[in-house]
């Protein structure tokens, strides 16, 4: 009966032994939990909710820090990293610029050898983009110091996948339209000081950098009509101190042209009247006398510049007419006629008339002969021919006619060949044997030509073909 009491107190003992032992289990499994959520599953729900939030630098720190502690595989760091890279670099495209967070995402992105290839694919793009995002900035710093090429070259080296290209093309018009009105009020400057060339040299220069610039253009025919208005006045102010000096000459080099350049314009008009008035008269002054003596060459030589400048002034047109109608219409030749023509021979306005032509050989004696005919005189041993200044050329061969007295005894003759008493031609020693003599002279003014033969009388005559040229160049038919 004793033994029943001791069973049940020892089996009340284990039971609160195992109850105990099973308190204990369970306290050691919640404080296991509790470790487990601590450490474990509160680490990796910060780290989802930094991941989301994209604080991917704390979720970093966080995972590195504890939960490679307990997850050695690092795959989600490597995903937490490459979604860092792909954030910033959104970011940075996006032009929400923060260097400082894209370099910390590539410094990071260096510890995990697995985003080695994506680190060097996105590197290059990187470098690229912080160049053109440096280039912009130094550009608009540029701009606004008004060093406009300089700002076109920064913008112009912007990359085009940078966010800010579209801002940097704009800011390219922006800087050319201000560099073109810069350009313009620099070369207005220059016209003030009345320096053309140098404003038209910067223009141009400027278009050979934006040859489409419309402002430019405009500009470069502004300078070009105030250069044309500037030289039109500085010489017209030369041409009328010409004018005052009497010196035509340098006022119708000024003038003429200004003339073509401006025929509408009214004081170069009222100044080229002044110039016409005194050009004609003097020229008038010089013709008229020459006309008067029958000159009519030279007398057309000095009217016909004037002609060609004013050719509807009444004075020099008259002029002009009076000359002109003397001279002749081709290169006709005049020769005298055959030996029945001696003597001195008159030339004048009327020999066409009385004579025709003269022609043939003419024949000039030593010995007196008489003449009968009205138009002649006669002087020993001298052909006289009257010109009256309207002949320009005389040609001939002249050679002792065979035949002629004394050539048996060894005479010679001398002949000349005068101009209004001045020598022009001389052949010495001629005889039946000597060789023919040419000539060919330029009688333009003369008005007395005088053939002589001088040999007493050992020889008789000589035998000649004499052509007189009343043009001085021939003209073509």
């Amino acid at each position: 009966m004793q033994e029943q009491p001791i069973d049940q107190e020892a089996a009340a003992r284990g039971k609160r032994r195992l109850i105990t032992i099973f308190c204990v289990m369970i306290t050691i499994l919640l404080l296991g939990i509790l470790l487990y959520y601590v450490n474990c599953i509160r680490p990796v729900d910060n780290f989802r909710t930094l991941y989301t939030d994209g604080q991917y630098e704390a979720a970093l720190t966080l995972y590195e820090n504890t939960l490679s502690k307990v997850d050695g595989n690092a795959r989600k760091a490597e995903q937490c990293v490459r979604d860092h890279l792909e954030h910033a670099w959104a970011q940075y495209r996006d032009a929400v610029i923060d260097r400082s967070q894209m370099e910390t995402a590539c410094a990071v992105a260096e510890k995990y050898p697995a985003l080695e290839e994506d680190l060097a694919a996105l590197k290059p793009d990187l470098t690229l983009l912080y160049a053109s995002r440096a280039a912009y900035e130094e550009g608009c710093s540029l701009l606004d110091a008004g060093q406009y090429l300089d700002a076109i070259a920064q913008f112009s080296s912007m990359s085009e996948n940078d966010t800010l290209y579209i801002e940097g093309t704009s800011r390219i018009r922006e800087a050319q339209e201000s560099y073109c009105q810069q350009i313009v009020a620099q070369t207005g400057a220059l016209m003030s000081q009345a320096r053309y060339e140098d404003a038209m040299t910067a223009v141009e220069d400027a278009l050979t950098r934006f040859p489409e610039a419309t402002t430019l253009t405009a500009q470069k025919e502004v300078i070009y009509n105030a250069y044309k208005d500037y030289r039109k006045q500085t010489s017209m102010a030369e041409a009328q101190a010409a004018l005052d000096q009497g010196n035509l000459e340098e006022a119708l080099r000024i003038l003429a042209p200004l003339k073509k350049d401006y025929p509408d314009d009214a004081d170069l008009s009222a100044l080229t009247d002044q110039y016409e008035a005194s050009y004609c008269a003097q020229i008038a002054e010089a013709a008229t006398p020459l006309l008067e003596e029958r000159q009519y060459r030279q007398a057309f030589d000095i009217v016909s510049p004037a002609y060609d400048i004013f050719p509807e002034n009444d004075t020099i047109a008259s002029l002009y007419d009076q000359a002109e109608g003397h001279l002749p219409k081709a290169a006709d030749a005049l020769s005298w006629e055959n030996d029945t023509l001696r003597g001195t021979k008159t030339i004048g306005d009327n020999v066409e008339d009385t004579h025709g032509n003269l022609y043939g050989h003419a024949i000039i004696y030593t010995e007196p002969s008489a003449i009968s005919m009205q138009t002649m005189t006669y002087s020993e041993g001298k052909d006289l021919c009257q010109l009256n200044g309207r002949y320009t050329r005389l040609q001939g061969t002249l050679a002792v006619k065979a035949g002629s007295r004394g050539i048996q005894n060894g005479h010679t003759g001398t002949f000349r060949i005068y101009g209004d008493d001045t020598l022009l031609f001389e052949a010495g020693d001629l005889s039946e044997e000597s060789e023919p003599q040419t000539f060919d002279l330029d009688v333009s003014g003369v008005k007395t030509l005088t053939f002589a033969f001088e040999s007493g009388t050992g020889l008789k005559y000589l035998l000649g073909d004499v052509n007189l040229y009343r043009y001085y160049e021939p003209q073509e038919s």
